[in-house]
Parts: structure tokens; sequence; C-alpha cells
């Protein structure tokens, strides 16, 4: 065993000796020359070894560092399977070149918060592993390295960290790289690396920090990397990880985290495995990770597991190709603040169209920015969450929704110039919440439909149909967006009315398909040369000023019957030609908020299916024509004026206590059943034809009487089968 300060080839040390550099080290001598071989090398206080000479570790020799810092400046050479220990606290940084020779590993056991470096050029060929690095703490080589390693791997990190300083630290181009979990592989000083060597992942990295990690700078790495189990790559603030020229593969989760950049250029192919970005801090959104992870290049990513953005901000600018292949992105997880987690996109067409987004309540933003994006629905990811909502801002840009299943999203959207389309073939999208979007709300798919929880939900900007259209509600809703129908069909469904307030222009004949089980309302006008079609039950009201060619009831089940509401004289026309043309077979007729009087342009077919007309609600006066094209039936419960002929030669019947009044002149039905109320006569043919038969029926008491100033004389066949009462001051002959 020797001694003492010089290392040489004259002392009398060798391969199988054991050097000790004593504490304290002697004050006039820190410095040794090194020329020699020693099998075990331990230092004990602060030395430096420098010198021209080569110091050789002996096979399975080692060199010991108990504590301080050391340096050792000369070239060094190890025989092989030799092992350098650096006890905690303790640092040794190996200046000089080191030579390594065939089947050479060198193991790195750095202890807690000790540090080993190779500064210098590492050379050399061998046939296995070259480097394992074991302990907690940090080796990092710094060098323009150029060994070869046929081993697998060439550099295995199995707990610490590695540091990756210098472009070419990693040595050959094929050299690989395995960091277990638990360890780090970091980048540091702006590294450029495009090698061919494998670099494979495991785990969360030493102290959570990432299995790889760029700590300053800006590394461009373009080595392929491979996920051997569940693993996280981290950049730290300040700096940039840009991955390129290589695909990320293996089928496992994968975890992107950090204060900094990361920007990752080729393809994602890591299979079902998940993609999460930023790391969740409980309870604490400051500790939440605040990094930009960036998806570009013109590679499409092709994993297939769900994508979370847990904090920070994920970019996805992939060119002519999908950034996001998974069928679920969630966004936010709660802590970030309003807006705080984000996921923006910069480029069209980032997601497939059957990705459901999840916008967490308390913290999440999709941010289509300007940009036209697909997606499957929106739907919140929290929704126990209250107070803030989760946001999706559309900027100018379009967000078509397909709505495969049914999604729910209480959040807001926004933009100026935003538009959303609904291009589903089946399912729902339900907007909960106000919106204040303004480019407008386009059906643009075969089917589907939009389910609305606010008066607001459809932004302010216009609702146009291009293909059909359904819109739903629980309960009653106030819409003051324009509608555009088109030649197409707009369903109305759920178990609340719509009121519909501003003005609808029809530039094709349209259709409303009611099946819900409330009132919808049109209180604005409705123009344009077209036919307006209603189809199914409940009530339609109108209350506007419309001057539209016409309105056609047909497609009613049986029961309930189908309802028009006439809430203005100007519902249905105001003096141009007009057409009420009903082709259902039971229809009600309700007058409300007073009597209407409808004018002379108004026109009123019955089909050969209409069958049952009901009038009820307040007075109505039809000053148009009435023409049946089937015996057919009028109920009523209210007072209804005919100021213009009844035509058809088919007979009619009268039903309920209500109060009919027949003016005119050219009344064309053949044959009157009069089964209860009253009829009034205000002209010689107001009983029809001549020669067709008035039937008073016995099921309710009957009134007629001669309204005019004069006697009326009627030649029709009378079958009495009830009592009637005449009344009036003018005979009835």
């Amino acid at each position: 065993m020797e001694y003492g300060y010089e290392l040489d080839a004259q002392s009398d040390s060798g391969p199988g000796d054991t050097c000790i550099l004593p504490t304290p080290a002697t004050v006039n001598q820190p410095n040794l020359a090194a020329n020699g071989t020693c099998l075990i090398l331990q230092i004990n206080a602060a030395y430096t070894i420098g010198g021209a000479g080569t110091l050789t570790i002996a096979t399975a020799g080692n060199i010991t560092v108990s504590n301080a810092a050391s340096t050792i400046t000369c070239p060094l050479a190890f025989g092989g399977t030799d092992t350098i220990y650096t006890n905690p606290g303790a640092a040794l940084t190996l200046g000089g070149n080191v030579a390594l020779i065939a089947a050479n590993l060198i193991t790195v056991n750095a202890g807690t918060s000790s540090a080993v470096t190779f500064g210098g050029t590492i050379s050399g060929a061998t046939t296995g592993t070259a480097f394992t690095k074991a302990d907690t703490g940090t080796l990092t080589f710094s060098g323009p390295n150029t060994f070869t390693s046929t081993g697998t791997p060439s550099i295995n990190i199995g707990n610490g960290t590695f540091v990756a300083a210098n472009n070419s630290a990693l040595g050959g181009s094929a050299n690989t790289v395995t960091v277990v979990s638990g360890a780090t592989l970091a980048f540091s000083g702006s590294v450029t690396d495009l090698n061919s060597g494998v670099i494979t992942l495991n785990g969360p990295g030493f102290n959570n920090g990432g299995a790889m990690r760029n700590v300053s700078g800006t590394t461009l790495l373009g080595r392929p990397i491979t996920l051997a189990s569940a693993a996280s790559i981290q950049s730290d603030v300040g700096s940039t990880l840009h991955l390129f020229g290589a695909t990320i593969s293996g089928a496992f989760a994968l975890t992107l985290q950090g204060t900094g950049v990361g920007q990752i250029s080729e393809a994602i192919s890591t299979a079902a495995g998940t993609v999460t970005v930023g790391r969740v801090a409980q309870g604490n959104a400051a500790q939440n990770d605040t990094g930009n992870w960036i998806f570009d290049g013109t590679v499409a990513n092709t994993y297939t597991g769900v994508t979370t953005l847990n904090s920070g901000l994920l970019t996805l600018a992939k060119s002519g190709a999908v950034a996001m292949n998974s069928v679920s992105l969630v966004i936010g997880d709660g802590q970030g603040g309003p807006g705080g987690d984000v996921v923006q996109c910069t480029v069209n067409n980032q997601l497939l169209a059957t990705c459901v987004v999840s916008v967490n309540q308390a913290s999440g933003k999709f941010d289509v920015n300007g940009t036209t994006q697909v997606c499957a629905g929106l739907t919140d990811s929290l929704t126990t969450v209250t107070g803030t909502q989760g946001l999706v801002t559309l900027g100018a840009g379009t967000l078509t929704i397909t709505h495969l299943a049914a999604q729910i999203f209480s959040g807001t959207i926004s933009g100026t110039g935003g538009i959303i389309n609904l291009n589903g073939t089946a399912g729902s999208q339900a907007f909960l919440s106000p919106n204040t979007y303004t480019g407008g709300t386009n059906f643009t798919g075969a089917a589907g439909t939009l389910i609305l929880g606010d008066n607001n939900a459809l932004g302010s900007g216009p609702v146009t149909l291009t293909t059909a259209g359904v819109l739903n509600s629980a309960g009653p809703r106030v819409i003051s967006n324009v509608l555009n129908l088109g030649a197409n069909n707009l369903t109305v469904s759920g178990a609340g009315g719509i009121a519909f307030t501003s003005n609808l222009t029809l530039t094709a004949n349209a259709t409303l398909t009611q099946s819900n089980t409330g009132i919808v309302e049109f209180s604005g006008n409705i123009s344009g040369a077209f036919t307006l079609t209603r189809a199914g039950v409940q009530t339609l009201r109108l209350s506007g000023t419309n001057t539209m060619s016409g309105l056609t009831i047909s497609a009613a089940a049986a029961s309930p019957l189908a309802s028009l509401q006439i809430a203005s004289d100007t519902a249905l026309g105001n003096g141009s030609p007009f057409t009420l043309n009903i082709t259902v077979a039971g229809v009600v007729l309700e007058a409300i908020n007073g009597t209407r009087t409808l004018p002379n342009t108004t026109l009123v077919t019955c089909a050969a299916a209409a069958t049952t007309v009901i009038f009820r609600g307040s007075n109505l006066i039809l000053n148009g024509t009435f023409t049946i094209a089937a015996a057919t039936g009028l109920t009523i419960w209210n007072s209804v004026t005919f100021n213009n002929n009844i035509q058809g030669a088919f007979a009619l019947t009268k039903t309920n206590a209500g109060t009919i009044t027949l003016n005119g002149g050219g009344n064309s039905f053949t044959g009157f059943t009069i089964a209860g109320g009253t009829v009034n006569l205000g002209a010689a043919t107001a009983l029809g034809t001549a020669g067709g038969t008035v039937t008073i029926s016995a099921a309710n008491p009957v009134t007629i009487q001669n309204t005019t100033a004069a006697a009326l004389t009627f030649t029709n066949p009378i079958a009495l089968n009830g009592d009637f009462t005449i009344a009036g001051s003018q005979d009835i002959l």
C-alpha cells in the first residue's frame, strides 16, 4: 500500500496497489503528477492530479473521492470493469482525455449531491456497455466524445442524473442510451445531437424531473426515442427542447412537463399510450407546469390514447397532418385559474373528426385561434366545479362539431366572427351557457341535435341550415338569432318551447317540424315568395307581419292535433296573396290576443285528408275563401265568420256550441249538418248549393238566424233529427 503524493513509474506503486491520498492534504503539495498504474485510487481531500503522463486504473479498479472536490487533468485510461465512487457532497472532475479498451465498463456511483464530470474527450471502442450511471448524484459528459459501444445499451443511466453538455457527449452516432425508471438523461448548454442511436426512456425521472430533460439552452435532438414503459420528458424554464427527425415510439404513456418550451416535430407513435402535458400540482396552482409544448412538423401523430393538458400550453401546429390522433382531448386540471390551461391551434385541421374535446370548467381553454378545426363534440371534464367555466375561443375561426354521440358543454364560446358548424349524422351537442361568438351557427350535417340551455346559447350570429337541423330545449327559450332555413327542415324538439324573435326571410320552400311539447313562436316577420311547411304536433304561434306565400300544416299525428295560434291580424298575410294549406287530418286554428281578422287575400284550403278543423280561442274573421276537398267537419268553440265563399262540392258539418257566420255569396259545399251552436246566415247561398240537404242533428241545441236586412229564401232539403230555434228579426223562407 502506497501513501504519498507522487504517482509515477519510478514509485513502487503497481497494478495491484492501493494509492491513498490522505486528508488533510499537504499545504505545499496538493497538486500531483501522475504517470503510472494503480488498482485503487482513494482521494480523501481536495487534490489536483495533473501532468502529461497517463494515469491507468487497472482492471476491476476504482477511483474513490471521499469528500471535497478533486480534479484529474492528466490523460486517464481504464483497464475495464472499473468504478468511480464519489461520496455524498464530493466532486470529481476528469479534465483530461479518457481512453476505453474493448469490453470496457465504467460504473459511476455518484452519491447524493455529488458530481462526476468527464470534461475531456472519451475515445475508444467497447464491445459491451461503456458506462453505467448509478447512485443519486450527477454525471456530466461535456467533451467531444468519440467512443463507440456495441453494448445494449452503450450508456445505461440507472439512477440520478446524467448530463450531456456537448454535441458529441453521447459518443458515436450509433451509441444507444437507456434511462432506467427513476433516473434522468439531461441536456445542458444548447446541444445539437442528430445521431441515430436510440434513447430508451422509462419512468418519471430522478425526483420526478423527467426521464429526459433539457436544463438550459436550446437542444436539437434528432435521435429516435423509445418508451419501454410510461415515461416523462421535461423542458426547464428558459430552455427549449426540440425533438425532430425521428419518431417517439413504444406503446406506453408519455408525459410532457416543465416550465420551458418543448417542440416535437416528428410523429408520436405510441399506439394506445396516452399523452399528458403538464403535471398536476395537488392543491397548489403556483406549482403547475407552465411550459409550452408544440406539436408541429409535417408528419402526423399516430398515437390513439387520450391526450390530457393538465397545465401550461399545448400548441397544435402540424402542417398537412393531424397533431391530435386521439379520440379524446382533456384540457385543464382545475387549478390554473380561468383559461389558465390552454390548447391552442395555429394551423387548420389539427384534430380527428372523432375527437371529443373536454374543457375543464375551472381552468381549461380550447383556443381555435382563427383557424378551422373539426371535433366530435365539446364537453366538460369536471362538472362538479362551479363558479368559473371552461372556455372555447374561436377568434374569427370555425369549429365544426360532428356530434357522433351525446355531449354536454356548460362553458362559454366566444369569438368575433367565430363560426360553429354542426355536421353530425347522429347524436347531440348541448350548449348550456350564454355564448358570445358572432359568426353564426351552421347546420351542415345530415342529422344530429343542438340542445339549447340558454337564450344566448347560439351566440349573436345567424343560424343557417344547409341541411336538416334540430334545435332541442328542455325549457322555454327566447332566441333572437336570425334564421336562414334555405330549402331545409328545421326540427324543434324537447320538453320546452322556443320563441324566435328575429325576422325570417324564406329563400326557398322550407319546413318546420315540431316534435317538442311546447309552443314554437315566430314573433318576427316571415317574408319571401315561398311557403313554410309546418309538420309534426304541438302548437305553432305566428304573431308577426308575415308576407311569405303561404303556410302548409301537414303530417301531424292524430293526437295531439296540430295547432296553429293566430296572434296577429297579419299572421297569415298582410294584403298580398297568402295560402294556408291544411293537409293533415286534424288541425286546431286558435285566434289569441283578441279578435283576429284575416285579409281577403288570405286563402284557406283543406286537402282531401283534412277532415277536421277545430276553431277555438278568440273570435276569428276570415275574409278570404275557404276551400274543402272532402267532407269536412268544423268544430267551433268560439265565433268564426266566413265573409267569403266556402268552396268545394263536399258536405260540411258544424259541431260544438260556438257560432258560425256564413256571409259568402257563392258557397258551393253540398250538404250541411248542424250538430250544435249558432248558425248566422248572411247570404242567400249561405247553406251551400240548392240541392244540398241541411241536417239538424239532435246532439246539441241549434240556433239559426238571418243576420241580413231582408228575408232569405232557401230551397235546400231539410232533415230534422233534433230541435232547433230560429232567431233574429228577419225571416228565413
